[in-house]
């Protein structure tokens, strides 16, 4: 993985990926240990996500169908970094946020 990967949300700003993201994400969350290409994921789910919500502190949080019944949540701040990423079956508290975006 580059140092810092950059991505580019769906509102046009840019997000990095810091290791020490990484490094948070894969030892708290160890169900990510399962995606071979993490930084791939995020970038897809920043990038193409099915929906973006509006988080506790302003951040956006990115959604996206990965496998069957999960879905990849990627909280990060517009024109800055990924604060973490987690899998979830349950998208009924996220979809209760505001939805900035969504999918057409």
């Amino acid at each position: 993985m580059p140092s810092r990967p950059e991505f580019t949300s769906v509102l046009g700003k840019k997000v990095t990926l810091s290791k020490e993201a990484v490094n948070h994400m894969m030892s708290r969350h160890i169900e990510l240990s399962s995606i071979s290409d993490l930084a791939g994921a995020i970038r897809n789910t920043v990038e193409e996500p099915d929906y973006v919500v509006l988080g506790l502190h302003g951040e956006h949080i990115a959604v996206r169908r990965y496998q069957t019944s999960n879905y990849l949540v990627v909280p990060y701040r517009e024109g800055g970094e990924v604060k973490t990423a987690f899998i979830t079956s349950n998208m009924t508290k996220l979809l209760r946020r505001e939805v900035i975006w969504k999918r057409s």
